[in-house]
């Protein structure tokens, strides 16, 4: 979200007073969003990887299975199943997942 709102700031989408306005509740959830990670277990760091999806990504096949799962609850509200598809194929397109963040 950051990354979208410099953009619209360096293309001259949205003026300073607005880049600043949208700034702080993104900056709020971040900030709630590592607290809540860092409850997660005080050895894993955890809290690096908010707002670094590249280095989450690249970590996470490392992470336990029970660090992924914790990770997903703290970042997903819930995951919506969208219909499927004739063919009894898995098909993880059809799941929607809604962020807390």
């Amino acid at each position: 979200m950051l990354d979208g709102l410099a953009a619209d700031y360096a293309n001259r989408q949205i003026g300073r007073s607005e880049w600043m306005t949208a700034r702080e509740p993104i900056h709020a959830r971040i900030d709630q969003a590592r607290r809540r990670l860092s409850r997660l277990s005080p050895t894993t760091p955890i809290d690096g990887y908010v707002g670094q999806a590249d280095l989450l990504r690249a970590a996470w096949t490392g992470l336990t299975l029970s660090r992924q799962k914790a990770i997903v609850r703290v970042l997903v509200e819930r995951l919506i199943a969208h219909p499927a598809k004739p063919g009894g194929k898995f098909d993880p397109d059809r799941f929607e997942p809604i962020w807390r963040i």
